[in-house]
């Protein structure tokens, strides 16, 4: 299911490189959930991800999205569905600033909290160079979960640029944490570069790589302890043949490591996920195409 219009749609998979490496579950974005889930995946769980991830054509017109929705998904097993959400605005005022929201999250292991969308603002003060500073965080009703960052952006998004961004997870919960004793010992940085690139008029580059410092969490009780650190890298080339086809290749690293020390016991999992998925698209009219 994607809430996308097409009028028909034939997929062949010829090229499709799936290894996945799991000890529990897998997930495409960080959740700060502080759990271990005892979640069991197969391997044609990631051809069912595949086949009902969205539309290469429409991955392409949202590269170049700035203000867009867009939701999909599909049945992966009895229990659960593969999810996939995707929340963008943007608002230009002037030439000099920018104010967005971004919100992305993807689900298929288990029902994770709804992510809080990531505002910012950007600003251009250099009139002879696209050189922007932006402030980021997240607005909870809880300060605790308020999270709190920057970002220098080289060019103009969607295309040819690059963007550095850090972001502070709970940035205030030591120090607004009146309700219990729990606390971090090492709260933990997101950094994320982002680029678009159009090295020719035929050709795009793309890439997403995103890094989590390690977290050190300590529950009230001052014995059980939460530790993780994650990463998802993806980057992607798009080779555009002419009007009606274009070919390309995506590939992603994924990396959960969390473990969970508690009084009786102890849990941990570490997840690498890897992917390498090679396409061809052509359409064959006006309201169809066939992807390779």
């Amino acid at each position: 299911m994607t809430l996308q219009y097409c009028k028909s749609r034939l997929n062949i998979l010829a090229v499709l490189m799936i290894v996945p490496l799991l000890t529990a579950k897998t997930s495409f974005a960080y959740h700060d959930d502080k759990i271990i889930d005892d979640i069991h995946l197969f391997d044609e769980t990631f051809l069912d991800i595949n086949s009902n991830d969205f539309r290469k054509s429409l991955d392409l017109v949202w590269l170049d999205t700035l203000s867009g929705w867009r939701m999909g998904g599909g049945s992966i097993s009895t229990d659960y569905l593969f999810l996939q959400t995707h929340l963008k605005l943007n608002h230009q005022l002037s030439e000099k600033f920018e104010l967005g929201l971004d919100l992305e999250q993807v689900d298929f292991y288990s029902q994770a909290n709804v992510e809080t969308p990531l505002l910012y603002m950007d600003v251009y003060p250099f009139a002879a160079a696209d050189i922007g500073l932006s402030f980021l965080g997240t607005a909870a009703v809880d300060k605790r979960q308020s999270d709190l960052g920057f970002a220098v952006t080289i060019g103009r998004r969607p295309r040819n640029y690059i963007r550095l961004s850090w972001l502070s997870v709970d940035h205030y919960f030591n120090e607004k944490n009146s309700i219990d004793d729990a606390y971090y010992q090492k709260s933990g940085d997101q950094f994320l570069l982002q680029g678009s690139y159009l090295p020719a008029s035929q050709w795009r580059i793309f890439f997403d790589l995103e890094k989590r410092t390690p977290i050190d969490f300590i529950f009230d009780n001052q014995i059980s302890r939460f530790q993780s650190e994650f990463y998802n890298y993806r980057i992607g080339v798009i080779h555009h043949i002419d009007r009606d086809q274009f070919a390309g290749v995506n590939a992603r690293t994924m990396r959960y490591v969390k473990s969970l020390a508690e009084t009786a016991s102890d849990e941990s999992q570490d997840v690498d996920y890897q992917m390498l998925d090679m396409y061809w698209v052509k359409a064959t009219d006006r309201e169809s195409e066939l992807t390779v």
